[in-house]
């Protein structure tokens, strides 16, 4: 029995869901003991400055990965090495200018 069977693939019809806009995709791995990569995406439509800071349970800024941020790359890797930092709780934030996003790491011993 031959059944035709037609296919098509259309190219170019739209950009991806994380081309628009920014998002926090999260650490790999994760918890983690020395360093751990963050996947991001800046979005498309990203303008101005982003940055992407690490904070402990207290709030406080224990590392700022901003100048590792390349804004016209979309999909991006960003390298954390916790160094000396005790075993806890971190939040990983992305600011830009369409908003707030964070995701949680757990840095173990």
């Amino acid at each position: 029995l031959d059944i035709p069977v037609t296919m098509s693939i259309v190219l170019g019809a739209g950009d991806p869901p994380h081309a628009r806009s920014p998002q926090l995709l999260g650490n790999y791995p994760n918890p983690f003991r020395q360093s751990t990569s963050v996947r991001l995406s800046l979005g498309s439509d990203a303008a101005g400055d982003a940055t992407l800071r690490i904070y402990d349970a207290l709030g406080r800024v224990v590392a700022d990965l901003s100048e590792k941020l390349e804004q016209r790359v979309d999909l991006q890797l960003i390298r954390f090495d916790a160094g000396v930092l005790p075993p806890g709780l971190y939040n990983c934030q992305l600011e830009t200018a369409q908003g707030t996003f964070t995701r949680s790491m757990l840095l173990l011993h």
